[in-house]
């Protein structure tokens, strides 16, 4: 079977009975006429999602030629979800947990010299009786971070019901007293709680 791919554009017209048809489009200047139609329902029936079928979307498809002033889809290739992004580009969870990988061995002090200058709760080592290289190592530290907010945050703090029968529940945002003036209620600023950090790079 021989695939075409070509770019899914809209039926051209305002007549409602050309909702659902479309036309593709397989190289740049191609005249209307020469472009590929077909209905919706075609690819729908093929697992095909109404997203995969807006204009600009990218597609496979054989012909059908049996009328070559008329030209139209036959079928379509299988569908294919589109692969996840880039987690190095994508957003994360609050609480997406990373697995851990093994430093680079240049990275790495050897133990005792480790802890002969350094706070104990940096550390790393093999585990007991298993002998050196053998894949077997575990490993600690300390994850130093700087987080800057790109927009408006709030966290929430305390919970409490209002009077009456309202079933809502009013939270109160998490704040801390105004260095300036750690007195005055009024002065308090809304801040971050060391928890919901500590669970964000969890």
């Amino acid at each position: 079977m021989s695939w075409l791919e070509g770019t899914v554009e809209a039926f051209k017209g305002d007549n409602p009975k050309h909702k659902d048809l479309r036309k593709i489009k397989t190289r740049p200047g191609q005249a209307w006429d020469e472009e590929h139609f077909f209905h919706v329902s075609q690819a729908r029936d093929l697992g095909y999602p109404d997203t995969a079928l807006a204009a600009g979307c990218r597609i496979r498809f054989e012909p059908d030629d049996s009328d070559p002033t008329r030209p139209r889809v036959k079928t379509f290739g299988p569908y294919e979800a589109p692969k996840a992004a880039n987690p190095g580009n994508a957003f994360l969870n609050p609480y997406h947990f990373i697995g851990l990988r093994a430093p680079k061995p240049e990275s790495l002090r050897t133990l005792d010299g480790f802890l002969a200058k350094e706070p104990v709760h940096d550390r790393f080592g093999r585990v007991a009786g298993l002998p050196e290289g053998s894949g077997e190592a575990r490993y600690s530290g300390r994850l130093v971070c700087r987080l800057t907010t790109e927009g408006p945050v709030v966290l929430g703090s305390t919970q409490g019901k209002p009077e009456g029968d309202d079933p809502a529940t009013e939270v109160e945002p998490f704040e801390l007293p105004d260095p300036e003036a750690p007195s005055d209620q009024g002065r308090r600023r809304p801040a971050i709680p060391g928890s919901s950090l500590r669970g964000l790079l969890s």
